[in-house]
């Protein structure tokens, strides 16, 4: 983050960097203190040496002789070598945290600030009554190729100019820190709607993690850029939007080795940033703990694939990883309690002098010693309409979601058909008939059935829904079916090995045919045996773990079924050749 600023009273020291009084006085006092702290381990050994020659240790006195000019070079070459300054976007100099002013300072630029006229966040885009907003937006969309390394954006102002955050040049992940009512949530709304407005969805896309029960991201949801909004009011969703991110993780990993390049900046096609923002981590850490090893991954492995986290939380010492934060080189802290907590993310308790009456005033560690204070839109819903319409107006769809919510209760053929593309035409060789809707964790797409493949067993207790699979699979065979096609309910009996009579000899007889293709339903899978009466089985788990191992539900998949999938009718698992996948079976239109 940067800050671009206007300073009176400057002077310009031997290195030829400008500075204020204040901060000259602030830099003598440290160089004061740098020349002290090199010059005491210098001086200790020098007094290790004089006590060496006392006793006639005249080897040990050698080797911490040597040692003293060591310590003795460094020092000088410390003094004597300029400090680099930092650069603005206009090219002049900022203070470094390490500079920090003294609180009384801190305080005093706050008074500054206080008085400060903090525009609305469009006029500090550029966005203005001469042309309409979806026309601006439109063109900073189209000159985002000269910013393509770069998510440099307005997203406040200080004493003296406009303040910039940077999330890949000083990223590529943030940390936002502050106390309840410190401004966090505007602060990520405003950010989020800056990046938005100066980069397309096509170059920059947003998963939203809003674990304060959705107040405060909800309404980002409707940006063409969102991939995904979930809240800690269903936490099944939430785990879903984390399973993506690994997953999203793995493929664009794989992405890379395919193009044979270490970074995806480097891809000969561009592939989209992902912005992943969690508010509030510390209910993310507490409500589903196993899955923060996840967002730790792409902490770590996110900058070369372009993935970015901006984890927000009160307090950073204790709810978010010594292994996370080690990544996130972009760290912002709005007021805190406690002066250890700035001093965690600043290295300087500055933070914690912010006044308590300025909501949205804030410290970065790009920023040094200036606060700045984050800009508000005046009209949020009409902006975000007027990017939904700049996308429109570009042929830029919204983006594609990431994952998708649990599985629905209820399944028709209605809710079918967006799914029936990915299958296609229902084949005569009934390799693809259609039975609900299958999902893998975190997207679903269309549960089919394979009669090519055998027989079909239907497997669960009366009430779950066998009948209704029957007729649905009935219903969707094509007529020109090329098999001996049959249906059979309550077949129990029929599997019997002591049942002698003639329709359940045929009916065994028939599932030993090739010709013959049999859809059957029984209460248990006590006499069916895979794979010889079928080669494909939907189970409808009954929560009694032996029972489900036994009919063939996988011991990991019947773990996350809780007691309201238990009792959901329809909720199925399909298995089929070794794999198996959770469905919610379609129901007949009334």
């Amino acid at each position: 983050m940067r800050t671009k600023t206007t300073r009176p009273s400057t002077s310009t020291d031997a290195a030829g960097r400008t500075s204020t009084a204040a901060e000259a006085a602030a830099s003598h006092r440290h160089a004061v203190l740098r020349r002290v702290a090199m010059g005491a381990p210098m001086l200790a050994q020098c007094v290790l040496c004089v006590a060496m020659i006392v006793q006639r240790q005249w080897l040990f006195a050698m080797m911490v002789g040597s040692g003293c000019i060591g310590s003795l070079a460094t020092m000088l070459g410390a003094m004597a070598g300029p400090r680099a300054p930092g650069r603005d976007n206009a090219g002049g100099s900022y203070t470094t945290l390490n500079d920090m002013q003294s609180p009384a300072d801190t305080e005093a630029m706050c008074a500054l600030l206080r008085d400060t006229t903090v525009p609305a966040l469009e006029t500090l885009c550029g966005i203005t009554d001469d042309m309409l907003p979806w026309q601006r937006i439109s063109t900073m969309w189209q000159r985002q190729g000269e910013r393509a390394q770069s998510l440099n954006v307005p997203v406040g102002v200080t004493t003296g100019g406009v303040t910039y955050l940077d999330l890949v040049n000083h990223g590529p992940h943030a940390i936002v820190a502050g106390t309840t009512g410190s401004g966090k949530s505007v602060l990520l709304r405003s950010w989020c709607m800056s990046m938005a407005l100066h980069h397309s969805p096509e170059a920059l896309q947003f998963v939203f993690l809003d674990f304060k029960g959705g107040s405060s991201l909800d309404g980002l949801r409707a940006l063409p850029h969102a991939r995904g909004c979930v809240s800690d009011l269903d936490l099944n969703h939430a785990t879903r939007a984390l399973q993506a991110m690994e997953h999203e993780l793995r493929r664009r990993e794989q992405l890379a080795a395919t193009y044979g390049v270490a970074d995806l900046r480097l891809a000969p096609h561009p592939v989209a940033r992902l912005v992943i923002i969690v508010d509030e981590f510390h209910a993310l850490h507490a409500f589903l703990p196993d899955y923060v090893e996840r967002l730790v991954r792409v902490a770590s492995l996110g900058r070369s694939l372009c993935m970015h986290v901006v984890a927000c939380t009160q307090n950073p010492m204790a709810q978010i990883s010594t292994s996370m934060k080690a990544n996130m080189g972009l760290r912002i802290c709005l007021r805190v309690q406690d002066s250890l907590q700035s001093h965690e993310l600043l290295g300087t308790d500055a933070a914690a002098k912010l006044p308590a009456d300025l909501p949205g005033c804030a410290l970065a560690t790009a920023t040094g010693a200036q606060p700045f204070r984050v800009s508000n839109s005046d009209h949020t819903q009409r902006l975000l309409a007027h990017i939904s319409f700049a996308a429109r107006f570009m042929h830029m769809p919204h983006a594609a979601p990431l994952f998708t919510p649990p599985l629905p209760t209820q399944v028709d053929a209605d809710a079918m058909q967006p799914y029936l593309a990915d299958i296609g035409h229902i084949a005569n060789d009934l390799t693809a008939i259609p039975l609900g809707l299958a999902d893998d964790g975190v997207t679903y797409h269309a549960a089919t059935v394979n009669l090519q493949a055998g027989n079909v067993a239907i497997i669960g207790a009366s009430g779950r829904g066998k009948t209704t699979v029957l007729t649905v699979l009935r219903l969707m065979v094509p007529d020109t079916c090329a098999y001996d096609l049959r249906f059979v309910d309550d077949a129990d009996a029929l599997l019997d090995p002591m049942a002698s009579d003639d329709e359940a000899l045929a009916f065994r007889c028939r599932l030993n045919d090739t010709q013959c293709r049999t859809v059957f339903a029984v209460r248990s899978s006590r006499w069916v045996h895979v794979p010889e009466h079928c080669a494909t089985r939907i189970i409808f788990p009954t929560g009694e773990r032996g029972i489900d191992l036994a009919d063939g539900v996988p011991a990991a998949l019947s773990a996350q079924l809780d007691a309201e999938a238990l009792a959901t009718a329809g909720r199925a698992v399909l298995v089929h050749q070794g794999t198996a996948v959770l469905v919610q079976c379609a129901i007949l239109n009334q």
